[in-house]
């Protein structure tokens, strides 16, 4: 895994999230070269200062020669279906997982690739987060809960003990899943709803 200061990294994404991630990388040292966005009428925009460098291609990123990538997409389907699209690039630029320094992380906690912690997160002891999660500002994970790949924990939602979260489900933004209960993939758990069992 990449962490050192001043490598290149390049993301993979324009829009709100990826601004929060640019910020994070750049806090921890890390050089941008540009973000890549399906959207033609970003390409040439500039997003905090840094360019859309055109579609999110295996081509497109090659020649940003990086020495890592994230995806940096809210959407988590279409996060997947991105991460998808290159992974045939991840040998030689690999995805990096992002946490940022106010994060707290058990150092019993697992974080996989492509995922990202932004400030104020807590991740607690035996906690599993598996790649392409993002776990959101302040959101807590506590002992020995279990993330699935391309999950979204969004800002300030609170799991309890042991608690499972499927493949590409979000528990939006103040979220509650008691402790034991698990999420299915592909679910949806709204803003401030409490999941008790």
């Amino acid at each position: 895994m990449i962490t050192s200061s001043q490598k290149k990294i390049i993301l993979l994404g324009g829009g709100g999230y990826a601004k929060c991630v640019a910020e994070l990388a750049h806090d921890l040292g890390f050089q941008i070269v540009g973000f890549l966005d399906d959207e033609p009428t970003n390409w040439g925009k500039t997003v905090l200062g840094f360019s859309v460098l055109g579609g999110i291609t295996t081509e497109n990123i090659l020649a940003a020669q990086p020495d890592g990538m994230v995806v940096a997409i809210g959407n988590n389907r279409i996060r997947q279906m991105i991460a998808d699209r290159v992974a045939s690039l991840a040998t030689t630029i690999p995805w990096l997982t992002l946490c940022h320094p106010r994060a707290s992380i058990a150092h019993s906690a697992s974080i996989g690739v492509g995922t990202v912690l932004l400030a104020g997160a807590i991740v607690n002891t035996e906690a599993q987060i598996a790649s392409h999660v993002i776990i959101g500002s302040g959101a807590i994970v506590e002992h020995e809960c279990v993330i699935e790949n391309f999950a979204h924990i969004s800002s300030g939602a609170r799991l309890g003990g042991g608690v499972s979260i499927g493949i590409r489900s979000t528990i939006d933004t103040g979220g509650i899943v008691n402790r034991l209960v698990r999420i299915a993939d592909d679910r949806w758990v709204s803003a401030g709803e409490v999941i008790a069992k």
